[in-house]
């Protein structure tokens, strides 16, 4: 698993560098604004189920996100529903639609999904599996992270009744063919339903659910400079889930719970500003990406530089990359370059490292294993993920941070021979990727 780290060398300017915009990302100002507008009311505080003029106001606000987030995925306004965030849009989709559909035909008992899917999806698969007597298979991807659409053609049985499959991957920025991967499905079987995750595509590629031809999709907003803990799901007119939620009936009866007003105001606002700048957007976070690895391997050469994922099919923001040192060849392990230069008086750049190091093991990522990356090149994998608030300056100057980060740690490396060398000295939050 992915675990969030800081990156620290000496610079003129001590502001930190943000390069794990993959994992979170922060509140715009057009969220900003609509949140503070609201906070600052005294008329808008009302229960949006309530019949009076304060619960009238409030009704207004949360169909105006809701129109906001139709508008940003091309759909019908009665086909979006509010969550707590993607995890819950994914779980609802997942065990709901598999719920329903094996209560309408008991046979229906398989699931297909990818062996790269994030918790979020990976964890309610395996809970149809363990918990719910589901079989579910994991379809597997190709050396750039890729799904293998021969081997998920092949997944496809008569008791399929869902495919959960990632738009694309966090970690490599791998952009799933889901267009293609949904014209397999449904010639196969028109009822199979198709849900994807797509928290880490909004915002950075185009995503229209007629496009892509999805039966569900689920919506993440702080993914795209909006708030935490709020989402949506996009259920096609048609489809019905079982409500995993037992309460009253908003949500037109779905989901349960008195909405957020607040933050679903800071979600509709962040994805229309990032929609109606998407193209000036990626082609900034993607120059930005492109610039880094430039000087990565203008600096290390070319040779120490590898690249984890595609070249072409990938998100414009997201670049992973396994480093050697310069001086060596040797692959120099993240853990070792944290080690090396985590100094938090020195300038600090927010990345992520592809292995947990734990007191006697070090654990990969699941998607670098599905990959079949190598042991050490996956130990060595830095994800870095651009954003529309870096600027140029400061994405070369991390580069460069980064670059004396590798060449300090691979002489250090050299001195540490070991499963886990250099695994104690590094004083970090271990987490999962997101």
């Amino acid at each position: 698993f992915f675990f969030d780290c800081v990156i620290a060398m000496g610079n003129q300017s001590s502001d930190p560098i943000c390069l794990d915009y993959n994992a979170t990302t922060p509140i715009c100002d057009e969220a900003c604004q609509v949140m503070q507008e609201y906070l600052a009311s005294q008329a808008r505080h009302g229960n949006p189920s309530s019949g009076h003029a304060f619960g009238t106001s409030a009704k207004h606000d949360v169909e105006s996100a809701r129109r906001q987030v139709a508008m940003a995925v091309a759909c019908d306004v009665k086909e979006v529903f509010f969550t707590s965030g993607g995890t819950e849009a994914n779980n609802w989709a997942i065990i709901g639609a598999a719920l329903q559909v094996r209560e309408q035909d008991p046979s229906k008992t398989h699931v297909v999904t990818s062996a790269i899917e994030h918790p979020a999806v990976d964890a309610p698969c395996k809970y149809l599996r363990d918990e719910l007597g589901f079989d579910v298979t994991f379809v597997p991807v190709d050396s750039t992270g890729v799904i293998d659409v021969e081997a998920f053609g092949s997944s496809l049985s008569d008791k399929t009744s869902l495919v959960t499959i990632m738009h694309a991957n966090n970690e490599t920025g791998s952009v799933q063919p889901i267009e293609q991967l949904v014209k397999i499905t449904k010639t196969f079987h028109k009822d199979i339903l198709f849900h994807t995750d797509a928290a880490q595509s909004i915002g950075k590629i185009p995503v229209g659910v007629d496009d892509l031809g999805v039966d569900l999709l689920s919506v993440c907003s702080h993914k795209f400079y909006g708030p935490k803990g709020v989402g949506a799901l996009y259920v096609r007119q048609g489809v019905h889930l079982k409500r995993l939620m037992h309460g009253a009936g908003h949500e037109r009866g779905q989901r349960p719970g008195t909405e957020n007003v607040l933050l679903l105001l800071g979600m509709g606002a962040a994805i229309q500003a990032t929609h109606e700048r998407l193209a000036e957007n990626a082609q900034h976070m993607q120059t930005c990406r492109d610039r880094i690895c430039e000087v990565l391997r203008s600096e290390l050469g070319v040779d120490n530089v590898h690249l984890n994922g595609p070249v072409d099919q990938r998100l414009p923001n997201t670049l992973n990359v396994s480093l050697r040192s310069p001086a060596n060849g040797t692959w120099v392990r993240a853990a070792h370059i944290l080690g090396a230069i985590g100094v938090p008086e020195r300038r600090q750049v927010f990345a992520s490292a592809g292995s947990a190091c734990h007191a006697s093991s070090v654990s990969i990522s699941p998607v670098l294993l599905a990959m079949k990356v190598p042991e050490e090149q996956a130990l060595a994998a830095v994800r870095l993920s651009t954003g529309k608030y870096l600027t140029m300056d400061d994405a070369v100057a991390a580069a460069r941070i980064i670059v004396s980060a590798v060449v300090s740690a691979g002489i250090s490396e050299e001195k540490h021979v070991g499963a886990n060398a250099g695994c104690h000295s590094v004083d970090l939050l271990v987490d999962k990727v997101e």
